[in-house]
């Protein structure tokens, strides 16, 4: 750390120059703006970051006259933008949470009081390798955001020339008063903490960042709760956008039984509509002498078949030599089978889910979204079945770390074959580099199948959003021991500007206050069809 000691204010500090030379390639960052509502605690972003990073901090005093003319007009600014802009919006939200800390800083400086500062401040992220080197800077950039920190855009730096311009000061200048000096020097004030994956939220009790890696766990998947309007699905496509853009997750797989995921996800999403007969032929990304096999299983899963079944399509396979699409291969097993309802059920399958095949290369896509939506009845149960199918072959398809998002999972808990395929779901999604998230409403929608405690028990974490519906600590069938905490009076929705929730991990509850960056809100916009309004997600979820 370099800090350019103040000449005024009677602050001193003696520091010797150095110069540094590294290989490792850099960016650099100027602090643009920040929130005055951070509780003076500097140091805490600081500490959560965790990665290579030099500080440049530079402080120069302030006349009290001349501070104070500044803070009233900062604050004049403030109450002036309030009253032109009405709309309850984040930044509305932040300039009035700033106010108070104006008047604060007003009421301390003077006589005998807190000096008034002029704060500068730069970080140096460092890297062996370019990539790498994104990675951290993206991860620093949104927990900035996160924490009311904003800065510049970086300035590339080449590896292998003298470091100089480490001792350059930032043009913006921040005003601070004295009380959060003693947080910043020394700036490292606890213990590094695991910083690896990505940021879920901030501790309500500490304000310290939180951070999340499910792929290092022994179980990489995840269990979201919440009533409709909570917050739910909003923390599930933070978290999806998040593992994409810091490289945790290289794809993620969808499942949209609610038309909720529109096309303009990172812009190459590709969407499969089940309920109109469009697939991918994923198989033919398996190994060759694993097609028909794979293909066999795909069958059975989908059409829930009895033993009897299996054994007449296993017979009837074992004629078919070269596997030449599922198309073809469904014609060649209808022509070797005996059983006409057999016949009949695997004819279905083509002629309701294979009738258009999408060309692609599962390996170009980084977002697959497969929707199923569908009045209730029989017909629901196979679209269902065959969406989720669908998504678990082709996170098989490949070893590459992978999302699978599946939204409405109480929907599937209804049926026991698709409750038992869950089930399996959850219990090996590790061993193809899957994160199986799974979204519902209710704390007890998983009670209904016997498979509930596979689900649980494979989930290394639960982030419990407002609820009602958590059962009375008397029941003597609950799982989890919520006592003591009030999921129903968690914030979040349409009238809140962030959301809450409980985080579950490792049998340790920690309250979370999570909110998303601009850019981040404004994709998340993007996600629902434009026929697709919030009012009718809602009405879609109460008629389920």
């Amino acid at each position: 750390m370099i800090i350019a000691a103040p000449q005024e204010a009677g602050i001193r500090m003696h520091l010797k120059r150095k110069y540094y030379v590294t290989k490792k390639y850099s960016m650099k960052y100027f602090l643009e703006d920040a929130s005055y509502a951070l509780d003076n605690e500097f140091s805490r972003w600081i500490d959560s970051f965790g990665e290579d990073c030099t500080i440049v901090v530079g402080l120069r005093s302030l006349p009290v006259q001349a501070g104070n003319r500044k803070l009233k007009a900062m604050r004049a600014e403030r109450a002036s933008e309030i009253r032109v802009n009405r709309s309850v919006d984040s930044r509305n939200e932040r300039i009035k949470s700033e106010i108070p800390e104006l008047d604060r800083m007003l009421k301390s400086t003077g006589i005998g009081g807190n000096s008034l500062l002029d704060l500068s401040l730069s970080v140096k992220i460092s890297s062996p390798h370019p990539a790498s080197l994104q990675r951290s800077a993206n991860k620093f950039l949104m927990s900035m955001e996160l924490l009311g920190l904003r800065f510049k855009s970086p300035d590339y730096v080449r590896k292998s020339m003298l470091m100089s311009d480490l001792l350059q000061s930032a043009k913006t200048k921040y005003l601070v008063d004295s009380d959060p000096l003693s947080t910043m020097v020394p700036l490292f004030l606890s213990a590094e903490p695991d910083t690896s994956g990505i940021l879920v939220g901030g501790d309500s009790s500490t304000g310290m960042p939180v951070f999340l890696n499910q792929m290092k766990e022994a179980s990489h998947n995840l269990l979201i709760i919440g009533e409709t309007g909570s917050g739910k699905s909003y923390f599930g496509k933070i978290i999806l956008m998040r593992s994409l853009i810091t490289g945790l997750c290289k794809r993620a797989i969808i499942v949209d039984p609610l038309d909720e995921y529109g096309a303009e996800f990172f812009n190459d999403a590709v969407i499969l509509d089940a309920s109109n007969g469009e697939y991918i032929d994923f198989f033919e990304y398996y190994p060759t002498d694993t097609r028909i096999t794979e293909a066999l299983t795909f069958f059975t899963d989908t059409l829930s078949l009895n033993e009897d079944e299996r054994s007449a399509l296993r017979a009837a396979a074992s004629a078919i030599l070269v596997y030449n699409g599922i198309s073809q291969m469904i014609d060649q097993l209808s022509e070797n089978l005996r059983n006409q309802e057999l016949i009949e059920k695997i004819r279905y399958l083509k002629e309701r889910f294979f009738r258009r095949k999408i060309g692609i290369m599962l390996k170009d896509v980084r977002v697959t979204i497969i929707r199923a939506p569908s009045e209730p009845g029989p017909e629901r149960e196979r679209i269902l079945a065959f969406s989720l199918t669908t998504a678990r072959y082709i996170a098989r398809s490949d070893n590459t770390e992978k999302l699978l998002l599946i939204d409405e999972m109480h929907l599937y808990q209804n049926n026991p074959d698709t409750a038992l395929f869950l089930a399996n779901l959850f219990r090996n999604s590790r061993h193809f580099n899957t994160s199986v998230i799974g979204i519902t409403q209710n704390s007890y929608d998983l009670e209904g199948s016997p498979f509930a405690n596979t689900i649980r028990d494979n989930s290394i974490a639960s982030f419990l959003f407002r609820t009602r519906s958590i059962r009375s600590s008397g029941d003597t069938n609950q799982r989890v021991d919520y006592s003591g905490i009030q999921p129903e009076l968690l914030a979040g929705g349409k009238n809140y500007n962030h959301s809450e929730c409980f985080m579950l991990f490792k049998g340790k509850i920690k309250k979370l206050h999570i909110t998303a960056t601009d850019y981040e809100r404004n994709v998340i916009q993007n996600l629902h069809p434009a026929d697709y309004s919030s009012q009718d997600q809602e009405q879609a979820e109460e008629n389920q």
